[in-house]
């Protein structure tokens, strides 16, 4: 499902029990609200989300607190939030909050997926790990 905005686009895909949100073009003050929102109902979906910001093109303070919010409710309902294969912009808007270790951002697409992944079906990561 995409949703877009005048400067941002949203492609939300389920992929078994993670849900990803593609963000293409600017998550700032006018955008964030929408983002929040299509997060928030991708949270209902499923407990665990990965936001990919390849295609971020900006990532201002306003858009940060609604990713730190989001994260915060996910993990409240036993999910997990993590950001993926960020964008050179949106890494430094990370870096210069010191929000990598918290919120992810720095790694691909598939270890952010792989990690939520082992929260929302814990037992699998488990047996896997158990080799």
């Amino acid at each position: 499902m995409r949703t877009k905005n005048a400067a941002c686009a949203l492609q939300v895909r389920r992929n078994g029990p993670v849900t990803v949100v593609a963000v293409h073009g600017a998550l700032v003050a006018g955008t964030a609200t929408t983002v929040r929102t299509r997060v928030d109902e991708a949270l209902d979906v499923a407990s665990c989300v990965v936001v990919d910001l390849s295609g971020a093109t900006r990532l201002d303070c306003h858009a940060l607190g609604a990713l730190l919010a989001l994260a915060g409710r996910a993990q409240r309902r036993g999910g997990a939030l993590r950001l993926a294969a960020a964008s050179p912009a949106a890494l430094a808007a990370l870096a210069g909050y010191d929000l990598l270790g918290t919120l992810g951002g720095a790694e691909d697409l598939d270890t952010a997926f792989a990690a939520v992944a082992a929260v929302a079906l814990p037992d699998a990561a488990e047996r896997a790990a158990a080799g």
